[in-house]
């Protein structure tokens, strides 16, 4: 096996363990915390961000796999195996993030539909980093940080 292959390989295994490490995560933190509604929806929106992070991630390495398929562009692991290994816990921060910013922000009932949303709503959070922590919170600190 060349050391492209081996490359190539490293990073689908970080990916695939990611989403499982992310699953047991969080329905570890879920079972665990089951006493406290605020600990059990943080673990499923931190796990939730995980996982959006780790489909991203799973989409960037399928393009650029597929496009070194259709150019003479080569995947330079060592630019790109730092992004892999750090997704996973910056999603986590983004899905977190979300919870605590909605949870201070909003006084919403306790329930299993609301543990749901924060779960998708973690997950789109680490699907979309970038975004979100470019954009979003970056709109949210100039509006509360801001002198009046």
């Amino acid at each position: 096996m060349d050391n492209d292959t081996k490359q190539k390989l490293l990073i689908y295994l970080i990916v695939i363990f990611t989403i499982i490490a992310a699953i047991i995560l969080t329905l570890f933190g879920a079972k665990f915390f089951s006493g406290s509604y605020f600990f059990t929806t943080l673990f499923l929106s931190i796990g939730g961000g995980i996982i959006g992070g780790s489909i991203y991630m799973g989409r960037g390495f399928y393009q650029s796999i597929a496009e070194i398929e259709n150019t003479d562009r080569k995947f330079n692991f060592n630019r790109w195996v730092w992004w892999y290994l750090l997704r996973p816990f910056l999603s986590a921060i983004a899905g977190g993030a979300i919870f605590l910013i909605i949870y201070v922000a909003f006084d919403l009932q306790e329930s299993t539909k609301n543990q749901i949303a924060f779960f998708l709503l973690g997950l789109l959070a680490g699907y979309n980093f970038h975004d979100f922590a470019e954009h979003k919170l970056g709109i949210l600190s100039k509006s509360f940080l801001t002198k009046k």
